[in-house]
C-alpha cells in the first residue's frame, strides 16, 4: 500500500470525528437558540462531544443575551473565553446557567420598561405643555 493511502487512511478518523463534533454543536446552539433547549439542560450531560463545546457558544445562543452580554457575563463570573463546559464543576456551571438564565429575562422586559418609560415622559411633556402653544401669544 503506497504511503499516502495510508496517510489517508490514519486522517479518516479524525476527520469523520471532528465533522461528528460540528454536527452536534450545530444542533445544540440550534435548539438552545430556537428555545427548545435551555442550558440548563446541558446540566450532567455525558456526552463528550457536549463537553467540547465552549460556554461561551452556549450562553451566546440564549434568546436575547447576545454576544457582548454573555462576555460580559462569564467575565464577572471568572470564565475565560475558551472554557469548555465539560470543564466546569457542576456548581460553577450551575452559576452560569442561572446567570445567563437572569440575562434573558431582564433582557427581555426591557422593550416594556422602556415603552413605559416613554409614555410616562409623552404624558409630562403634553401635561406641561397645558395644551397652548407659543404661536398663540397666550
Amino acid at each position: 500500500m503506497p504511503p499516502a493511502d495510508r496517510r489517508n487512511e490514519r486522517l479518516e478518523a479524525p476527520i469523520k470525528a471532528a465533522a461528528d463534533l460540528r454536527t452536534h454543536r450545530h444542533d445544540l446552539v440550534a435548539a438552545i437558540s430556537s428555545g427548545t433547549m435551555q442550558m440548563a439542560d446541558l446540566l450532567g450531560a455525558d456526552d463528550p462531544r457536549t463537553a467540547q463545546v465552549k460556554v461561551l457558544i452556549f450562553a451566546e445562543a440564549v434568546p436575547g443575551v447576545g454576544k457582548v452580554a454573555s462576555r460580559r457575563l462569564l467575565s464577572g463570573i471568572g470564565i475565560a473565553d475558551g472554557t469548555r463546559w465539560g470543564e466546569l464543576a457542576d456548581p460553577v456551571a450551575r452559576r452560569i446557567v442561572a446567570a445567563v438564565e437572569q440575562a434573558r429575562e431582564t433582557r427581555a422586559q426591557e422593550p416594556q420598561q422602556n415603552q413605559q418609560t416613554q409614555q410616562n415622559q409623552q404624558t409630562q411633556q403634553t401635561a406641561t405643555a397645558g395644551g397652548a402653544s407659543p404661536a398663540d401669544g397666550t
